[in-house]
């Protein structure tokens, strides 16, 4: 593996490792929101449920408030150097 590189020259903004931990969080939430919300939905009578499950995660969680604000392509950029140890896996 040690000739691996990335297919696709792009980065994350910031200088987090990973966005696991976030992840793991937003989709515990979203999950939750949901189960909480189909309970309410059993126990409320037919002609009162006024609920709306959550379709994406966006719905629950603002995805801007991770680690990483978002990707940037770096394939056309002039330092070489930079470029070069940014493709290693």
């Amino acid at each position: 593996m040690s000739r691996s590189r990335r297919k696709t020259p792009v980065g994350g903004f910031t200088t987090a490792e990973s966005e696991k931990d976030f992840k793991r969080e937003c989709n515990s939430a979203f999950r939750a929101r949901q189960r909480r919300l189909i309970q309410k939905l059993h126990q409320e009578p037919e002609g009162d449920a006024d609920i709306h499950l959550p379709r994406h995660l966006r719905d629950v969680v603002e995805p801007w408030s991770g680690p990483k604000d978002g990707k940037c392509y770096f394939g056309n950029m002039d330092d070489k150097a930079f470029v070069k140890k940014h493709m290693r896996k």
